[in-house]
């Protein structure tokens, strides 16, 4: 029962990932979907440390990935959340793994994860979009923000 409540609401988000309204909330929801999938796609077969340790790992690199965002929806930082509390998550069900008790606290935890990821791409307010708006698509996703970059590039960062 749980797990086709949790495979109902991924199919949700993967659809719902692809509505979203701006450029910055469109790559985050793919790129959070992507990983996200491609997770439970190649590693889903794994037990203990391997598949916990790795969850946790994609959902780092998400952080990573999504970070460079330019302008930063608001969307953004709470997908930030929902992987720090994924991560802890993980290694809570690593325990109840290593502990050989049932996986169902680690099951509800993360029919609530992806709750709160469907309802945070759901929503929209005005507040949503962290600066301005992006006119390109191209201009979206910036890792240009470290000094030696800058020095490098020094044309760079124009919009």
């Amino acid at each position: 029962m749980i797990s086709l409540s949790v495979t109902a609401l991924i199919v949700a988000i993967i659809t719902v990932s692809f509505f979203q309204p701006t450029a910055p909330r469109f790559f985050a929801a793919t790129i959070f979907v992507g990983i996200t999938a491609s997770h439970e796609l190649i590693f889903s077969g794994l037990v203990g440390l391997q598949y916990y340790g790795s969850a946790a790992l994609f959902d780092l690199a998400i952080i990573i990935l999504t970070s460079g965002i330019h302008p930063v929806p608001k969307m953004v930082l709470t997908l930030h959340k929902i992987c720090m509390v994924s991560i802890v998550a993980n290694l809570g069900g690593w325990v109840l793994w290593a502990r050989y008790y049932p996986p169902l606290l680690y099951d509800l935890s993360f029919l609530g994860i992806y709750a709160w990821t469907l309802i945070t791409l759901i929503g929209r307010t005005k507040a949503d979009v962290g600066g301005f708006a992006v006119g390109d698509w191209g201009a979206c996703v910036r890792f240009n923000r470290s000094p030696w970059l800058l020095r490098l590039n020094r044309n760079s960062g124009k919009i």
